[in-house]
């Protein structure tokens, strides 16, 4: 005959907390999980940012690089041009002189 002695009452209240103590073990488990996930979530997100921004760092140092060997090639191809130019005067005068020996 259960609940007929002291033992009856206590027992109930000792199962009743027992009930509530594991809730609440449940409870906190469930928001450390959450915390943890929510570090874990934190620490991607930054890794991801801060790789992104070293990704954009370094595209904006391969465009002035870009733009660097474009002002060069160009300077190239004008000092190619303006050696072309000096190549046929002086081929122009050499063929004028062998003109004038040969006649």
């Amino acid at each position: 005959m259960h609940g007929t002695g002291p033992a009856g009452p206590v027992a109930a209240a000792n199962g009743m907390l027992l009930g509530v103590a594991g809730a609440g073990v449940v409870s906190l488990a469930s928001g450390i999980f959450a915390a943890l996930d929510d570090i874990r979530d934190a620490r991607y997100d930054q890794a991801y940012n801060d790789a992104l921004g070293r990704a954009i760092a370094h595209a904006r140092q391969m465009d002035v690089a870009f733009e660097t060997a474009l002002e060069v090639v160009a300077e190239l191809r004008a000092e190619n041009a303006a050696l072309r130019r000096a190549c046929e005067q002086r081929q122009g005068v050499i063929e004028r002189m062998r003109a004038r020996t040969a006649a």
